[in-house]
């Protein structure tokens, strides 16, 4: 019977497998077979200026089109639907001939041969030939998190590393140049100087990243991409030859009073096979990558990886998706081969979603990620090892936000439930360890030989405290709840000490008004092994950006007195079991009150699990109300070891009410109006004895 089960079992898989690579053949249409004879063309024209009209080079008249020309033949008086494209994108007429485009369908041919090509420059055209785009506020919201994933020290400045490490992460080479032109220093008293702020409204994000998609639009590089036909591609390299051997030709520098000449290079499936005058610069790699994935989508491929889904979505985001649907089933059944589903490729992420913001945020959250592991001495394998706390050898989402924020990252709960969706391959919920490793890897450069030899303790003695979120689907399993008997409490101590850092979480700042920042108390440095840190609540300020003062705020840590080799292994699921116990998450919270606009805030109120518990602090949250924060967020304290603490401190006061903040433990209190806050309650840490409650 069981072998029986298997085969069954197999055969299912079989199935499915075969579904999820359906395949079916190419429409049927009535293709021309009228010859198609090619079209000469002088390279004089490659010295001469050129014309910025959308009709194309010279004119209408000349051998070159821009492909937002391109389309193929739709029966009837239908007209072509072709995409916008950057400008500098074009083909030969001898490709593909738009006469045919209202004429009849044409077999299309494979991008294969494509030159590359600079006119001089002194006669180059210097006019832009689009306008800059705008970003939406949600645009502008996902570029400036992403940004922030990137602020290592929290205090609203990118330094010249972080910021090329953010530029190489989501390839803007705008962000890249100002991060070579600048320098890392530090000012009188050992304070930071930024390549780059973050704060609001001097911050020049927004505007970068205009000015990228507007280059992009206009280019993508400075530099035109020409596809060719293979007999065009033929000779265009045997005038190459001449111009290389014999130094003369009409591509010699020097002709027709061109100083310097005209760069040509010719390329073939993304490799280059000859060049005159060719130069590198900064952008080349960016450009011909781009450029790369752009001829593979126009000959109708559906296999694309992260960095060329991004770099798509860049060149064709203008177009609304429904657009890019019509056009690339439009070219692809031009084609002669068996097509199967693009929605089951990655090619659906090119071709339906919006705009590229959302993979932006994505990318860089990844490689922020991969840097911050790198600076603790993690390997992708030894991260994924460590994040895994429930050692079942699969990633849920509650793991990937608790590593998150155990790495210092302000991340939201949406933002791991987008990377979640793109990192799970196979749609369960759950990350395994091939791709994650893949994901920290993919697009970015290997790390240094000997990079993760100093750690700072074995990855077996990493304590990473479990958030928990809702799993991105119900099936996946949930770390199995554990109950410590008093005896074992008894080994833990928990004692009330500074926060060691802080990580910024909202901002609120408003004309005439003054200004709120609010924090969460985060260790810096890491913990060793048997150790975690307890958050009460955030900390507010009026001191916009600047980063609190060691003990602004406190927080509990709990160690685990029991430190023999022979207990590692089971340290983490003991340390999670005493923290659920003892110094339990809110059973949910309320939001006291709300600001809405372009960057909502809401404010939070815990409510405990049950009265042998209070909170003591508040949590604040850049979503809507209908949004409520993680519950592990911050964690409620035993009835019995706090105390009623002086009256708080009025820190800022608005029209949706007011933000105190309790002095001794420096948690942030809100009330609705003007009204003070009931009861303020503070530890007294000689009642922090292990006499706690031993279950909820």
């Amino acid at each position: 019977e069981q072998e029986q089960e298997q085969e069954q079992e197999q055969e299912q898989e079989k199935n499915q497998e075969e579904e999820s690579v359906a395949t079916f053949e190419p429409t049927k249409h009535n293709f021309s077979r009228e010859a198609d004879s090619d079209r000469p063309w002088d390279l004089k024209l490659l010295h001469e200026v050129y014309s910025a009209s959308p009709t194309g080079m010279f004119g209408t008249g000349g051998p070159f089109y821009p492909w937002s020309r391109f389309g193929v033949y739709r029966s009837g008086a239908q007209k072509a639907r072709p995409l916008k494209w950057p400008a500098r994108l074009w083909m030969s007429n001898n490709h593909f001939w738009p006469g045919w485009t209202l004429k009849a369908h044409r077999r299309l041919k494979n991008v294969i041969c494509a030159m590359e090509w600079q006119p001089p420059s002194r006669r180059s055209s210097t006019d832009a030939l689009g306008v800059t785009p705008s970003l939406t506020s949600a645009e502008a919201a996902r570029v400036r998190a992403s940004f922030g994933f990137f602020d290592a020290a929290a205090d609203g400045m990118l330094t010249a590393a972080e910021l090329a490490a953010l530029g190489r992460a989501v390839d803007l080479h705008t962000v890249a140049a100002i991060a070579s032109a600048a320098s890392d220093s530090l000012q009188d008293g050992g304070r930071r100087v930024g390549a780059l702020t973050l704060s609001e409204p001097e911050s020049p994000v927004v505007p970068l990243v205009e000015e990228q998609l507007r280059s992009h639009q206009e280019g993508p590089g400075s530099r035109h991409w020409i596809v060719l036909s293979l007999s065009e591609a033929e000779s265009l390299r045997g005038a190459l030859h001449i111009s290389q051997e014999n130094g003369d030709g009409l591509l010699a520098a020097g002709y027709a009073g061109s100083d310097p000449p005209p760069l040509v290079a010719l390329h073939t499936h993304s490799e280059m096979l000859d060049a005159v005058n060719y130069v590198s610069d900064s952008t080349s790699e960016y450009e011909q990558g781009v450029v790369r994935e752009c001829f593979s989508f126009l000959s109708s491929h559906t296999e694309f990886g992260t960095r060329a889904q991004h770099l798509l979505l860049r060149c064709l985001q203008s177009n609304d998706p429904k657009e890019r649907q019509h056009f690339f089933n439009e070219v692809r059944s031009c084609r002669r081969r068996r097509q199967s589903a693009w929605e089951r490729t990655p090619a659906a992420a090119v071709l339906q979603e919006k705009d590229e913001f959302t993979l932006f945020e994505h990318r860089a959250l990844l490689a922020a990620m991969s840097h911050r592991m790198q600076a603790r001495g993690l390997s992708p394998l030894q991260a994924f090892h460590a994040f895994n706390v429930s050692r079942s050898g699969l990633i849920g989402s509650s793991e990937l936000y608790s590593a998150l924020r155990w790495l210092d990252m302000p991340v939201t709960v949406p933002q791991v439930h987008e990377s979640m969706r793109r990192l799970d391959a196979d749609h369960d919920g759950l990350i395994s360890c091939d791709d994650f490793v893949a994901a920290c890897t993919d697009g970015g450069s290997a790390p240094p030989p000997g990079a993760f030899l100093d750690a700072a303790s074995p990855v077996q003695d990493l304590v990473i405290p479990l958030l928990r979120i809702p799993e991105l689907y119900r099936s996946a399993p949930k770390t199995p709840a554990r109950l410590l008997s008093r005896e074992e409490l008894a080994r833990f101590a928990f004692s009330l000490r500074p926060a060691s850092g802080f990580v910024r979480v909202a901002r609120l700042h408003k004309p005439g008004a003054s200004s709120l920042t609010v924090w969460q108390p985060v260790e810096r440095g890491g913990l060793s092994a048997g150790k975690a840190v307890v958050t009460l609540g955030h900390h507010a300020s009026t001191a916009l950006d600047a980063v609190p003062a060691r003990g602004a705020a406190m927080v509990v840590e709990v160690r685990d007195t029991r430190t023999a080799s022979t207990f590692r292994a089971d340290a983490s699921g003991r340390l999670q079991a005493a923290l659920d116990q003892v110094l339990p998450p809110p059973e949910r919270y309320l939001c006291v009150w709300h600001v809405s606009g372009p960057e909502p805030l809401s404010i939070w109120q815990a409510v405990p699990p049950s009265k042998e518990f209070v909170p003591l602090g508040s949590i604040v949250t850049c979503t809507g109300r209908d949004q409520q924060p993680p519950l592990d967020a911050m964690r409620c304290v035993p009835k019995a070891w706090a105390t009623k603490a002086a009256a708080p401190e009025l820190i800022w006061e608005g029209s949706e009410g007011c933000i105190w903040q309790a002095a001794a433990m420096g948690v942030l209190l809100p009330t609705r109006g003007r009204a003070k806050p009931d009861a303020v309650l503070e530890l007294d840490p000689r009642k922090m004895r292990l006499e706690a409650p031993a279950g909820r």
